[in-house]
């Protein structure tokens, strides 16, 4: 397989890259210890900044030059275990140990972070050629020296497997953005640049966490990649044209060279907010009654298992109330189901207005309606519903004919007691205590008494 050659300016961008890296970590790690951390602070900063870093990094003691702490990447690279790792002396992962240590003090000693080519060795023998650049680091008063390993087998077919991503995906439907382990956009494909109206520049300039809604996304994308793993979520995003928010699926993987060492990151984005809101509806027209726009019958009574079981395993409070408008009937009869559908329609908003957050209101079925009303004792109960009912009453309804209907409802409550054994017996509790308010002459509230 032909390799892509780099042009002499892109290798002296990368080293100068790779320097300012190490600089960064230098910064990064005195910005962390502060003038008032402490030496065990200082170590923990270290270690945060270390094991953030994506290329492989080495922290070595000056005097002894063996190995103090080195990151995953480092691990994934040299294919010792952490713990075998800082038994190792830098000699140890070197072809020319000699001259590389000679060269690793010279670079170190020249005060500013310098980069070398050098012949390194993994556990199991097989070698590989690096850039390391180094640079001295003062923590808990000791002088450590830190590596920043680049493997330039990954360098030198970075562009070769950019491409072989880029033929993949600049024709899918899904908009694809890959990041190397910089976090710098190198590629996007058609599909990405017309869903953010963006390019790859434009994302380096304002960062691809300025894409998210929660900014915090991209950290936790880049963290689970890093580590081997495919990241997937629905997240609010936004293009950069300043249009509004919109929900996408978006889906990380890393892209591996074929050492399967990770050399970039792949994002997936598809746009799936119209899907949301086809299946947001389909759920609410599953949940309720299209006339009243209360919760249909179906639902109230699955809800009504759940807070019986919970009302008997944790002792609170539960109490349902079946509400029947007096004389429905004669409305229809006398004007029509098109007046009754008008009817039901306005009750249900009066049900709908005076419901708390919690409770569940819904049409049980022709002119009767549930409501079931959690952490709610009888006594509660009744307070509750007894402004529905005055509601009802004090609010004539005029049918489209102009003819004014006087409305009234009746309504039996009942509240969870330590004999009922689910929710059927509670359901039936409190249809008794409506058959008796209807019996008594109905726009009345009866509470159910054994």
């Amino acid at each position: 397989m032909k390799e892509t050659r780099r042009t002499k300016a892109e290798l002296i961008e990368e080293l100068q890259a790779l320097r300012a890296r190490v600089a960064e970590l230098q910064h990064l790690l005195a910005a962390r210890k502060g003038p008032q951390s402490t030496a065990g602070g200082a170590r923990q900063a270290l270690e945060q900044v270390i094991e953030a870093e994506p290329h492989a990094v080495v922290l070595l003691d000056a005097q002894t030059m063996h190995v103090k702490e080195v990151n995953d990447a480092a691990v994934r690279l040299y294919g010792y275990r952490r713990e075998e790792f800082l038994q190792r002396a830098f000699a140890d992962i070197c072809v020319e140990p000699e001259q590389a240590v000679g060269t690793l003090r010279a670079m170190v000693a020249s005060g500013s972070a310098e980069t070398s080519g050098q012949n390194h060795r993994r556990r199991d023998g097989g070698t590989f050629a690096v850039e390391v650049t180094a640079r001295a680091l003062h923590v808990d008063d000791k002088e450590k020296i830190c590596l920043l390993v680049r493997d330039m087998r990954t360098a030198a077919r970075a562009p070769e497997h950019l491409a072989r991503v880029g033929a993949a995906v600049e024709g899918a439907f899904d908009a694809g953005l890959v990041i190397d382990l910089n976090r710098k956009a190198v590629y996007a494909n058609q599909a990405f640049r017309e869903l953010f109206a963006c390019t790859p520049e434009t994302i380096d300039q304002a960062g691809l966490e300025s894409l998210f809604v929660n900014r915090n996304v991209t950290e936790q994308i880049f963290q689970t990649i890093l580590k081997g793993r495919h990241w997937a979520g629905e997240v609010e995003m936004h293009s950069m044209a300043g249009d509004s928010p919109f929900t996408a699926l978006v889906r990380g993987t890393p892209v591996l060279n074929d050492e399967g060492d990770i050399i970039d990151f792949l994002l997936l984005f598809s746009d799936v907010t119209e899907q949301k809101e086809v299946e947001e509806r389909l759920i609410y027209e599953a949940t309720h009654d299209s006339l009243t726009d209360l919760f249909n019958r179906r639902y109230v009574m699955a809800r009504l298992e759940q807070m019986v079981h919970s009302a008997i395993r944790y002792g609170h409070p539960l109490s349902i109330c079946l509400c029947d408008l007096d004389r429905f009937k004669a409305v229809n009869d006398t004007h029509g189901h098109a007046a009754g559908d008008q009817v039901l329609s306005h009750v249900g908003k009066l049900i709908k207005r005076r419901s708390r957050a919690e409770d569940i209101a819904g049409r049980y079925g022709g002119d009767e309606f549930c409501m079931l009303l959690p952490h709610t004792d009888a006594d509660a109960a009744v307070n509750c519903v007894e402004r529905i009912r005055q509601d009802v009453e004090k609010a004539p309804f005029q049918t489209d004919g102009g003819r004014v209907l006087s409305l009234t409802a009746t309504f039996g409550v009942a509240e969870m007691a330590p004999e009922y054994e689910d929710e059927n017996d509670l359901l039936v509790a409190a249809d008794r205590a409506l058959y008796r308010a209807k019996a008594e002459g109905g726009n009345r509230i009866i509470t159910y008494s054994a």
